[in-house]
């Protein structure tokens, strides 16, 4: 999801964003490279790293995604009460800020 709204990224930026280690993103990496949805490239600052982008093939299954964990998201929250929505809301809210400030 992050390579659709940020062309480009790093792969070292995007194993700090999805908080996995950094052999995780490479295994991730390389089989979405396979598949042909994604692509590396040197990035001509740093060329240690590599900068990533969808392929086209990926960017078309982008929608198809969305609306797959929105219609996911709906079902596992289909029965919540408002507040009980809200609760979970801030605690992720919570863990997120706590994961950032660490």
């Amino acid at each position: 999801m992050e390579l659709f709204h940020e062309e480009g990224i790093s792969q070292d930026r995007l194993t700090e964003i999805v908080d996995v280690d950094k052999a995780a993103t490479v295994r991730a990496v390389k089989s979405l490279e396979k598949k042909k949805l994604v692509r590396r490239e040197i990035n001509q600052e740093d060329k240690r790293n590599k900068k990533l982008y969808l392929t086209d093939k990926g960017k078309k299954l982008y929608p198809d995604l969305v609306h797959s964990l929105s219609d996911y998201n709906k079902q596992l929250t289909s029965k919540w009460s408002e507040e009980q929505y809200e609760m979970v809301y801030e605690l992720l809210k919570s863990i997120q800020k706590h994961e950032r400030d660490s």
